[in-house]
């Protein structure tokens, strides 16, 4: 007889709920603390996007230890290596 997979357990479900959860939280605070440091410019807006940065950053080193692996650390060093994505403005 073929072993069938065990169903997760409650724990682990709940577990991976709330990383996923975490995740969008930490992705919509990046995108606010982004979309604000292009608008303006100032040393409070960007200590804010360094912050998001660093924090979504957490969440994606757990994932890449827990579920994604390559993937993960991909987007975890594309994030390190260039906070802003996209230039913004005036600023070189």
């Amino acid at each position: 007889m073929i072993p069938t997979k065990a169903d997760p357990s409650p724990i682990c479900s709940r577990a991976t709920s709330l990383v996923l959860k975490g995740l969008d939280n930490r992705w919509e605070r990046y995108q606010e603390g982004y979309k604000v440091c292009r608008q303006e410019f100032t040393k409070e807006a960007v200590h804010v996007l360094r912050v998001a940065t660093r924090r979504l950053l957490i969440i994606l080193e757990i994932l890449e230890r827990l579920f994604l692996g390559m993937k993960a650390r991909k987007l975890r060093q594309d994030l390190s290596g260039t906070p802003l994505a996209y230039p913004i403005p005036g600023v070189k």
